[in-house]
């Protein structure tokens, strides 16, 4: 961009080159990622949120009509800056049992106003283990909407599938690194 004063006191800018054909694509590739209006459910090809919450494994087992056990991650950002701004006001670097209890009691409030809510809006999940130290908790559900009510709902940082991960090298009789 190059500015360029006019006759009076207003100042314009000419685009040239690369940034006159950016703002020409910039309107088409805005619309062409907006949701449509009226567009009730996604293309079955398609991840349900663009975000990818969730794997299309539990996508497609929800979608099925399966008992899933999933895992919630809940999104609590905020609830780590305020943790850190306290640790830091107090000049330590690490979680006292006085943060660590509000932690609790902040993931607590966070997961029973989204579990609330999903059953005012007429959605079942069946709860295995709360976590009480970390901001996740893991359920079972057995309809694809409660899926996409979980998926929307942005206190819902990620949902991932409750199985078993063996990593190798360490219980498969994989490989294992040692010092030599």
């Amino acid at each position: 961009m190059r500015p360029h004063l006019s006759s009076g006191k207003t100042l314009t800018f000419t685009l040239h080159g690369r940034a006159r054909r950016a703002l020409l694509v910039l309107p088409v590739a805005m619309w062409m990622h907006s949701p449509m209006p009226g567009l009730a459910e996604p293309a079955p090809e398609h991840p349900v949120d663009p975000r990818a919450k969730v794997t299309e494994t539990v996508i497609e087992a929800s979608r099925r009509g399966e008992g899933i056990e999933i895992g919630i991650e809940f999104e609590a950002e905020d609830i780590h800056q305020e943790e850190a701004l306290r640790r830091n006001a107090r000049g330590i670097d690490h979680l006292d049992e006085e943060l660590k209890q509000e932690a609790r009691t902040n993931y607590a409030r966070l997961k029973s106003g989204l579990l609330t809510d999903l059953r005012n809006d007429g959605h079942q999940l069946e709860v295995l283990v709360d976590t009480e130290n970390v901001p996740v908790i893991f359920a079972r559900i057995t309809r694809y909407q409660t899926l996409r009510w979980l998926i929307e709902d942005p206190r819902v940082r990620a949902i991932h599938e409750n199985r078993k991960i063996d990593p190798p090298g360490i219980f498969n009789g994989g490989p294992i690194l040692r010092e030599d």
